[in-house]
């Protein structure tokens, strides 16, 4: 699980990341003012996020290297960390309003557990927001794309299975790529147009930064000292592959979609 750890500005993150700051991103006004935990937080981006309407967020990272970095990096006020296991007790039962977990029960043998553990630390009608890849379009495909670090992605039934005895599903959405669609027509060209002027756009606005860095680099180098290099702009290809929408799940698509987002609500009688 490790080699899949998403770090701003570093590995998968340029083609990736922004997908996942926008399942953050649609969670925001969701755990409004409510006490918020964001199980396998990683290195902590999305907690801070979070942390930006939560009441209170507590980002749970089963690696130690992930907390220390996300409390380097990634602090507010009502933002706090901690070690532990997304499928083990992290807080007091009834403590949190909002569990936040993101491409985490893939990870896992038994999917079940972590379900059972947010059903455990909500209060009366909290909220359990959580995303898993389609097995059908990855693992499980026409051409399978196996991924050594997910030992449980889930069918649309099959994650249903694994929600419906603790909570009620109140949304099902789907996180959708952008870049399937340039081969229709009309919207292709539409689409294609507008990431053109994005690049334009984004050489345009880079340009001065570029001249900076590079007096930045010629100073530190009259001065003996180096100055780590960043890109300052993206290829196309980074933008497409950023190009994804969250739509809602309409039923003809539970077998064809590519992620799984759901909105869920605690049942105070579980049906286990």
């Amino acid at each position: 699980m490790a080699n899949e750890r998403m770090i701003p500005g570093h590995g998968d993150w340029q083609p990736y990341g922004l997908q996942h700051l926008q399942r953050y991103q649609f969670a925001l006004e969701r755990v409004r003012d409510r006490r918020v935990l964001d199980l396998a937080c990683g290195v902590g981006y999305g907690s801070f996020v979070l942390s930006q309407t939560a009441t209170s967020c507590l980002g749970i990272d089963l690696s130690p290297a992930a907390i220390s970095y996300a409390e380097a990096r990634y602090r507010r006020a009502n933002l706090t960390y901690r070690i532990g296991d997304a499928a083990a007790p992290v807080a007091a039962a009834g403590s949190i309003d909002a569990v936040v977990s993101f491409e985490t029960i893939e990870h896992l043998a038994d999917p079940r557990a972590l379900v059972a553990h947010a059903h455990r630390v909500l209060s009366p009608r909290g909220l359990l927001i959580v995303s898993a890849p389609n097995a059908l379009q990855f693992s499980r495909a026409a051409e399978p794309r196996p991924n050594e670090f997910h030992l449980s992605e889930p069918s649309y039934e099959e994650i249903v299975d694994w929600l419906s005895p603790w909570f009620s599903i109140r949304e099902e959405w789907e996180q959708a790529p952008v870049l399937p669609t340039l081969s229709h027509g009309a919207y292709a060209e539409w689409r294609r147009d507008l990431v053109d002027r994005r690049l334009k756009i984004r050489r345009f606005s880079a340009a001065p930064l570029r001249w900076l860095e590079s007096g930045e680099r010629a100073l530190r180098r009259a001065l003996g000292k180096e100055l780590p290099v960043s890109p300052a702009e993206e290829t196309e290809a980074t933008v497409l592959l950023n190009l994804s929408e969250i739509i809602p799940l309409l039923p003809e698509r539970r077998a064809a979609c590519s992620q799984y987002l759901f909105v869920c609500q605690r049942l105070d009688h579980p049906a286990v």
